[in-house]
């Protein structure tokens, strides 16, 4: 087969540690929303109906989040709250924890000024099925005209259409 979610994560942090090495000094060492949109596109392309892989990509996918939500140089894109949903809905049954988990997600990407239409369509195939009607309520919310302050960035952080 091709490479698992822990192959993409993996090369993101041979890429975190080049820029240690470095102490963050060389600019072509230094990670970008690429390093972390490529590794996450990569884990959500994954065939994820093996358990063992299916942990590995939330595993994988989730630390890289976290790494990025912790850069002091990057904030979080529109592409990253697009793989991570499509990372969560792939990898989780239909439940709460699954509408649990894209809403953070959802509230994470609003607070930042991120989302725009990607977003509303990823978060939209997260819940079909749903995932219980307190979801349906914020996705009847979200599937009119989004207020400015969800996408106030959009264009700011996006860079382009595959990053």
């Amino acid at each position: 087969g091709g490479a698992g979610p822990n192959d993409y994560y993996k090369i993101a942090l041979q890429i975190f540690d080049a820029s240690d090495l470095d102490k963050g000094s060389n600019p072509y060492t230094l990670p970008s929303h690429v390093t972390y949109n490529a590794a996450l596109r990569g884990i959500a392309k994954c065939d994820l109906s093996d358990e063992m892989v299916r942990d590995e990509a939330l595993s994988s996918s989730f630390s890289l989040y976290n790494h990025l939500t912790h850069s002091l140089h990057l904030p979080r894109n529109t592409m990253t709250t697009v793989y991570m949903l499509q990372i969560v809905d792939k990898a989780m049954p239909a439940s709460r924890v699954k509408g649990n988990i894209s809403v953070t997600l959802w509230d994470h990407a609003s607070r930042l000024g991120i989302v725009n239409e990607e977003v509303v369509e990823a978060m939209k195939k997260v819940h079909d099925p749903t995932n219980g009607p307190e979801f349906d309520i914020l996705l009847e919310e979200i599937s009119g005209n989004l207020p400015q302050k969800y996408r106030r960035f959009v264009n700011k952080y996006r860079h382009s259409k595959n990053y």
